[in-house]
């Protein structure tokens, strides 16, 4: 029983993560951070996550047959189904604009700093070309990384309201 869900009312919370392996080298996490990514999906197929914040619902928790929770769960799998369907699209569409924000920041402050160092080589003849071109190598590899970054599907609560 949770005061603001309706008896009856099944849900299904996501936690997905924002994950992008890349060589350490790279820091990648500078500009694209491991990120949580929530979402709890109604039937209807809307995302209610912002009507009902993360909580660990323990003190709500009734009990109920396995049978009976086994039943309710058959008889809503293809809901359940499109639910997580729903779910990951939302993920995908967050993390879309996750990394245009991280390629846009990096482009940024990579771009500047190679404009710097190749406007300072003009009047400095200590500013090496390959300092200038390990920049322009990080912004394009960096630019590889992010854009192939995805979501993991990290953990699934499925909520069913008495």
């Amino acid at each position: 029983k949770h005061p603001s869900l309706k008896s009856g009312t099944l849900l299904v919370e996501t936690i997905s993560v924002v994950d992008c392996p890349a060589e350490k080298s790279l820091m990648v996490d500078k500009y694209l951070p491991p990120r949580i990514i929530r979402h709890v999906i109604a039937p209807t197929l809307a995302n209610v996550a912002s009507k009902l914040p993360y909580e660990p619902m323990t003190e709500y928790l009734m009990k109920i047959p396995s049978d009976t929770f086994k039943q309710v769960l058959e008889s809503q799998i293809d809901g359940i189904k499109n639910m997580l369907t729903t779910a990951r699209e939302l993920a995908i569409e967050d993390l879309s604009v996750m990394k245009a924000a991280a390629i846009q920041n990096m482009d940024q402050q990579l771009q500047q700093e190679i404009q710097r160092l190749t406007s300072l080589q003009a009047v400095n003849s200590n500013i090496r070309n390959d300092e200038i071109a390990f920049l322009q190598n990080l912004h394009s590899r960096l630019g590889e990384v992010i854009n192939v970054a995805g979501v993991r599907l990290d953990a699934i609560r499925i909520i069913v309201a008495a």
